[in-house]
């Protein structure tokens, strides 16, 4: 029986999913980046289309959330995007 992989967070930023990735990683926590649309623009370094989604296994998924929800200061909903209640 295999995995179930699941989706903890979805951005538009190719930077910011990378980072995502790379902080689950030095936790030990396996992840992989995906989406409707992978593809970059050079100049901006973001998604043409879509967005990218941050998978990982099921049983690392809660884990995973907190340690997201933690590095964007405490809101899971951020996605990399400043909290508009408190940005200039």
């Amino acid at each position: 029986m295999s995995e179930r992989i699941v989706t903890v967070a979805s951005t538009v930023s190719i930077i910011v999913a990378t980072m995502w990735r790379e902080l689950l990683a030095a936790e030990g926590i396996h992840a992989e980046l995906g989406g409707t649309n992978m593809a970059t623009s050079i100049y901006a370094m973001t998604p043409q289309l879509g967005t990218i989604d941050l998978f990982v296994r099921e049983a690392d998924a809660a884990r995973a959330r907190e340690l997201i929800y933690e590095a964007e200061g405490g809101d899971p909903d951020s996605q990399g995007e400043p909290d508009r209640q408190t940005a200039p």
